[in-house]
């Protein structure tokens, strides 16, 4: 059936535990202002990681569209 996952891209959204970060979750914040705090030190988000798989034509909009979460 060639239902496997050969030849498919992974999009990855990757968090460096940096002290920064460590104090940042230590105060046991909500989601929310974690993201906040990621975005503000530069970390790129799931979905820019698939706009930058479209742009290499690695995917196409529609799949992005259908499978990552809008950004934070």
């Amino acid at each position: 059936n060639n239902t496997g996952y050969s030849g498919r891209e992974g999009i990855f959204e990757m968090m460096p535990l940096t002290e920064e970060m460590k104090q940042v979750i230590s105060k046991g914040v909500d989601v929310e202002v974690l993201n906040r705090s990621m975005t503000e030190m530069g970390m790129p988000t799931l979905y820019s990681a698939a706009v930058v798989k479209v742009l290499e034509k690695k995917t196409t909009v529609e799949e992005l569209i259908r499978v990552v979460p809008p950004t934070r």
